[in-house]
């Protein structure tokens, strides 16, 4: 199968991120689908990537293998017109997909499996597995093929990073995840941010920092205040 454009190699970020932008209304349409009781068609496409750094995937043992943990996700095969694209760093055996199959309480096994597509980049290195897609014209053009089409279909990740918002503009389906733009509101420091009044502070960096000010202060009051109730408790006990 020869690759077709969009190429990776001809995508600007600022062609990226507007891009990203005109796919997430889309999201709503997916979600109403997935959310309603209707038997509508529609399409997952389930990149499991531990998207991490690669030494910390190096310290991993069998990294690969984390891949099948959104296998649950085969569940969405219940409904008869749904479609699931699976991609994975090497294969998954045929024993473990026969085993969530038969999960699917009134559903044929082999019913589901034909609406099921398994892809995979044939490749064990210690890297996330959307770097190892976006790599893979091939593979690209492949999910592109197996997406229904005139049904709605979506990007499903295990962690959201600029590697899989890249990926969901090559394949032109919404991420269903956060905006990798957003990541920083997640973190403890972050979620604060939006109550933050930009008038009284200069940035939750400045607040902050002057909360630990004011930490180190009273810790210093402190400990004088200790070391003087000490000092008076040896006076007069002498």
């Amino acid at each position: 199968m020869l690759p077709k454009p969009p190429f990776l190699a001809d995508l600007s970020l600022d062609q990226e991120l507007a891009a990203f932008e005109r796919l997430k209304p889309r999201l709503s349409e997916v979600w109403r689908a997935l959310s309603s009781n209707n038997e509508g068609p529609g399409t997952s496409v389930v990149v499991p990537s531990l998207t991490l750094d690669t030494e910390e995937l190096t310290k991993l043992t069998g990294a690969s293998y984390y891949e099948e943990r959104l296998l649950f996700l085969l569940i969405r095969l219940r409904n008869p017109r749904a479609h699931v694209i699976y991609v994975t760093s090497q294969p998954v055996h045929q024993l473990t997909l026969d085993y969530y199959l038969t999960l699917l309480a009134g559903v044929p096994a082999s019913h589901a499996r034909a609406r099921l597509t398994m892809l995979c980049a044939y490749d064990a290195s210690p890297r996330p597995l959307t770097l190892k897609v976006l790599e893979r014209p091939r593979l690209i053009q492949r999910i592109r093929y197996a997406v229904q089409d005139h049904a709605p279909a979506h990007l499903t990740v295990f962690n959201s990073t600029p590697l899989e918002r890249r990926l969901s503009v090559m394949l032109g389906i919404p991420l269903n995840g956060l905006d990798p733009e957003l990541t920083h509101l997640g973190s403890k420091s972050g979620s604060r941010m939006p109550g933050v009044r930009p008038q009284r502070t200069q940035g939750c960096a400045e607040m902050w920092k002057l909360q630990g000010v004011r930490w180190s202060e009273m810790q210093k009051q402190r400990r004088r205040g200790v070391v003087r109730a000490a000092a008076s408790s040896c006076e007069l006990s002498g």
